[in-house]
């Protein structure tokens, strides 16, 4: 195989470039244009480069991340940051240089490092330092060789070299034509961090001169190596690099790129030095370079042909099939080091920024081909195209918008929102919009419950107003028992029952009779529960139920027959209705299962007693559809969709199209959006506040559309558990957007809804569960409500989802989702398991060429003030038993005097016996819970290591933690990545509520027949306001019978390719 690179050194070509078979070739012919800018390079055939200002302007932090180094996309206008860069690019002598489209006539100011002194003592000062902090191990494969043996090699200044070198060149040539500029060749070198780089924590090490391009106008790179010039050769240590070039672009000829270095000495006397061979110690750093630089130059080379507009996912194929055509054998080598794969979305997101600062640099000047390069939709789909705004603080600044109804039921408990913060912004909805609102209603058989007047059906009581309901429960106290000639007239009516089991904290209860026996004067009873005591409100007496004359059926147990003599009131009630007909005082329709913690319409055969009842749930089928093919998908809503990893993993089993998502976040809508393969479909994608959307929607600025299905996942911070800042206006912000989500479904009121958050959203100390169950009840929908942990649906993590799922009345409620995982099932699945086929990784991977993914999340830093390698640290936690942490081994006496030092200058809880701060996974179980936030020394979140490597987890394995295909794109920075997973539903999840919704979608359907093809008449065009509508109401909601059951086993007719994962986790009893 003829090797790679005509002027650079490989793996595999190391032999071959110690023996210097390549001539030195020192002046390249440049071709400008007549006002002096340079247009293209030429060496031997036409060939062009680009010179890269070792500086950028991006408005981001000094202290970034360097897992990000080269690939990074920010917020500001990228205009703006390109046009300063612009600025800050220098050729020195103007026409001289390895240029390739633009120049800047534009000098540099730079900080040089002091060459003649002072960079000797700061090199020594460190390597002391490292000496202490570092092991020996680590000094040799992370380090230049003057940190290992704290002592400066003898080397020639490099003034002093150029000087040698130039007294030998013939500059007649130079003189007679002024487009050549001197290069010489730099051998056996590496590239690495100086002394006080603004990154803190890595100064001395080997970098990568990706990083090098990438960095914000840093002065703090050091290259060492040698020389060569008509056969002599001289030390050059420690110079000062300003500028990274490479070269070949547009060349459809030249297989690879070439890449020179220009140093602050070598600018001043006008020489680049062309790297060919680096040293043994810097091979790896610059394989991967060499590979990413050719990356490079192929994806420029693959937009200026295809001008009819590249997208991301031509890069799923196309791009190797177009290069393999073009250069065959020539990059057999470039392709066997990623191992002949075929995808590679995942490297152009991975180095996106890289990859357009350097073509956006490319084509500067040439504004008509910078126009035609940019025109490309793969910009925006990575995330890197103009956008100058920031939604996500626009979100944050903006009031919430609800509806009254949301308003009036949230303010009750949370009258804070509006006094002390001002949250809410209630929405008013347009006449076209209530029509179709008030269609779909009818459609799926909801109640109107809140179309009541509920004046009267509030009592007050003290100071107080309780609900009718209430009211009379609490007058039955001084009631007699109600005389009774004939039992029978007891039967199917609503009476108050005094107990007389003192076990229970109340003394009066409703009961509907269901049997009488004249013989015993008995009665059989179904007790009946107040909202207040359902699901609805289980934990705190908070919540406002809006519906004051509904009563709901209850599925405790009521196997003893109760005595005429306990019934002290006959209450005139309307029974399997929406609402108090004529003559009633309270009304009855829905059922709750209490050990199931569901609300679902009431049919009588429901209504037995579930100690007598011998139906088994699995005994009562479904029917089942002849083909999902043949029924159309639900089409559904995401809000706060996120990266979209819960929206696919809900299409994917099948019965499921999304048609709008909805995010503030940018790079998680351009992951979602990254994420549709059929570029037919119609998706449409929002990157804004779903507060703003929903008065567009209510107001009728948007067209309405069709939507069978809500799927959300609101911010969990201020529910969550991990932040102490809940009660700030952040944090009661984020809690504000469940009222929103709520008046989303009010307004669209979908056949089905799934809500997930995180379980402290059900907790005694949030109403937030109850608030949502209690708003979806009064609209009409039946609810369920569940904790799952993920790993027993398959998935390798603890993490536990809190899922709501409601359904119209008109549709079939899913059962719980059943385990498939854990005791007596199938194996959990161990992080081990899940990560074993990975190969090793070290801390300082920055570049993998054959999994752009599989980079640490974090890097292990060293604390030079205190002499202490974290790194260093992290070798020493053993990697057994698994799950130790940092305060383990620091109890088993591990640590050198400075670094048990520093380890007591932690925080408190950083120190506890239990905290997790530096702790490695335990590879025998699920991963723990990942939030969006890497701190390796978090006391509750820090359990990050690796298992058996020591280093922080890649990225590649949180995603297998969260069960991510392969396939699935996430773009933005690592930061942002994790961030997205952080904030996301796992696969695993995903799929069985998918799978469990999709189902009884389709059952819904071919019950209502017709393959339920009848659609709700959405208008497209723009509402008119002020235009009277008449909303006819049903008095009397079609009587509830028997409600199908969805059955566990798996469907075989479903196009789903996901394997079927569910379960429901078992649940306390109540106390009565």
């Amino acid at each position: 195989m003829p090797p790679l690179y005509s002027t650079i050194s490989s793996d595999d070509d190391d032999d071959k470039s110690n023996n210097l078979h390549y001539p030195v070739i020192r002046r390249t012919t440049l071709r400008s244009s007549p006002n002096g800018d340079v247009l293209v390079s030429r060496r031997v055939n036409q060939r062009s480069s680009i010179t890269v200002q070792v500086s950028r302007t991006i408005t981001e932090k000094d202290n970034e991340d360097d897992t990000d180094s080269g690939s990074e996309s920010t917020s500001t206008s990228d205009d703006e940051r390109i046009d300063k860069e612009e600025e800050e690019l220098d050729i020195d002598t103007p026409n001289k240089g390895p240029m390739t489209r633009s120049r800047s006539r534009t000098e540099t100011t730079e900080s040089p490092v002091d060459i003649n002194g002072g960079i000797d003592d700061d090199l020594l000062a460190l390597a002391r330092k490292l000496k202490v902090a570092e092991s020996r191990n680590n000094l040799e494969q992370l380090y230049p060789p003057q940190f290992r043996e704290s002592s400066i090699p003898p080397y020639i200044p490099e003034h002093v070299i150029l000087d040698e070198f130039a007294a030998t060149e013939d500059h007649s040539q130079l003189a007679e034509e002024e487009d050549l500029f001197n290069e010489f060749v730099l051998q056996d070198f590496h590239v690495y961090r100086a002394p006080g780089h603004a990154k803190k924590g890595f100064d001395g090490k080997y970098e990568s001169l990706s990083t090098v391009a990438s960095e914000k106008n840093q002065s703090h790179w050091l290259i060492d190596g040698f020389l060569e010039h008509n056969g002599t050769r001289r030390r050059l240590f420690a110079a000062q690099i300003v500028r990274v070039n490479i070269g070949g672009l547009e060349d459809l000829q030249q297989a690879s790129t070439e890449i020179w270095v220009r140093t602050q000495e070598g600018r001043s006397k006008d020489y680049w030095y062309r790297l060919r061979r680096p040293s043994s110690d810097y091979q790896s750093y610059w394989t991967r370079f060499v590979w990413l630089a050719n990356f490079f130059k192929y994806f420029v080379d693959f937009l200026h042909v295809h001008s009819e507009g590249v997208s991301l996912h031509d890069f799923k194929s196309k791009f190797r099939s177009w290069l393999q055509r073009l250069h065959g054998d020539n990059v057999n080598h470039w392709q066997s080091q990623c191992d002949f794969r075929e995808d590679f979305t995942h490297d152009v997101i991975r180095h996106c920024q890289f990859i357009r600062d350097q073509t956006y640099r490319a084509y500067k000047k040439d504004l008509s081909q910078l126009e035609a390069i940019m025109s490309h939709p793969i910009w925006e789909e990575i995330g890197v195209g103009q956008f100058s705004y920031n939604e996500v603080i626009r979100a944050e600044e903006e009031k919430t918008t609800v509806t009254a109804n949301v308003a009036h039921l949230f303010l009750k408990a949370s009258p804070h929102w509006q006094t002390q913060f001002e949250l809410l912004e209630v929405v008013q909805i347009c006449p076209q919009v209530e029509s179709v609102r008030q269609e779909r209603a009818r459609k799926w058989n909801f109640a109107q419950k809140l179309a009541y007047d509920q004046t009267y059906n509030f009592v007050r009581s003290g100071k107080d107003k309780i609900s009718r309901a209430e009211y009379l429960l609490e007058n039955a106290e001084g009631h007699r028992p109600v005389p009774v000639r004939l039992v029978d007239n007891l039967l199917r009516k609503i009476v108050i029952i005094k107990l007389d089991d003192v076990s229970h904290s109340e003394k009066y209860r409703y009961a509907w009779v269901r049997s009488a026996s004249r013989s015993t004067k008995t009665i059989g009873v179904v007790w009946l529960v107040l909202p207040s005591e359902a699901v609805c409100c289980s934990f705190t007496g908070k919540v406002f139920y809006p519906i004051g004359d509904e009563l709901i059926f209850s599925d405790k147990c009521n196997c003893d027959e109760i005595h005429i003599e306990n019934v002290v009131d006959v209450i005139d009630a309307s029974v399997f209705t929406d609402h108090a007909e004529d003559g009633s005082q309270l009304f009855v329709q829905c059922l709750y299962k209490e050990g199931e913690e569901a609300i679902v319409n009431a049919n009588e055969e429901d209504l037995a007693c579930r100690c007598r009842s011998t139906r088994k749930r699995n005994q009562v089928q479904t029917p089942r559809p002849p083909s999902s093919m043949h029924l159309p998908k639900m089409q559904t809503l995401s809000l706060f969709s996120g990266c979209g990893l819960f929206d696919y993993a809900f299409k994917a089993t099948g019965f499921v199209e999304i048609v709008l998502g909805i995010d503030c976040f940018e790079m998680a809508i351009r992951s979602h959006q990254a994420n549709e393969n059929d570029p037919s479909k119609k998706t449409r994608y929002k990157i804004g506040s779903v507060c703003e959307w929903l008065s567009k929607f209510a107001s009728g600025q948007e067209p309405m559309i069709s939507i069978d299905c809500i799927i959300a996942g609101c911010p969990c911070q201020g529910f969550s558990t991990a932040n102490h800042h809940k009660h700030e206006r952040k944090g009661q912000k984020n809690c504000s957007l469940l009222a929103n989500l709520l008046s989303w479904i009010e307004i669209f009121m979908p056949a089905y809804v799934a809500i997930e958050n995180v379980p402290a959203m059900d907790s005694p100390q949030s109403s937030a569960c109850s608030h949502a169950i209690t708003h979806l009840v009064s609209l009409g929908y039946q609810v369920r409500k569940d904790v799952y942990k993920v790993s027993d649906l398959g998935g390798a993590t603890h993490r536990k989802r809190l899922i709501i799922v409601a359904a119209a009345p008109g549709a079939i409620l899913p059962d719980a989702i059943p385990r498939t995982h854990g005791r007596g099932l199938a194996p959990v699945r161990t992080a081990e398991a899940v990560m074993r086929h990975l190969p090793p990784l070290h801390n300082d991977t920055i570049l993998n060429i054959q999994n752009p993914n599989h980079i640490p999340i974090d890097r292990l830093a060293v604390d030079l003030d205190n002499e202490v390698s974290r790194l260093k640290i992290v070798q020493q936690i053993p990697t057994r038993p698994g799950g130790t942490s940092l305060m383990t081994a620091y109890n088993q006496g591990l640590f050198s005097r400075s670094e048990r030092r520093w380890i007591r200058s932690l925080n408190e809880t950083q120190q506890a016996k239990g905290s997790k701060s530096f702790k490695r996974i335990n590879p025998d179980k699920p991963f723990q819970t990942i939030t969006t936030k890497v701190n390796l020394l978090c006391s509750k979140m820090g359990q990050l290591l690796h298992p058996f490597e020591h280093r922080a987890l890649s990225l590649q394995e949180i995603r297998l933690a969260f069960g991510v295909p392969d396939s699935f794109l996430l773009v933005g920075k690592v930061a942002d990545q994790v961030k997205m997973l952080g904030n996301s539903v796992p696969w695993n999840l995903g799929a069985s509520v998918g799978r469990q919704i999709g189902r009884c979608w389709s059952a819904s359907l071919q019950k209502r027949g017709n393959g339920g093809t009848a659609a709700v008449n959405v208008k497209k065009e723009p509402a008119v306001t002020g235009q009277k509508i008449s909303v006819v109401i049903p008095k009397t909601a079609p009587r509830r019978r028997a409600r199908p059951v969805i059955e566990d086993e798996s469907d075989g007719d479903s196009e789903s390719s996901v394997e079927y994962l569910g379960t429901r986790l078992a649940k306390k009893p109540r106390a009565d």
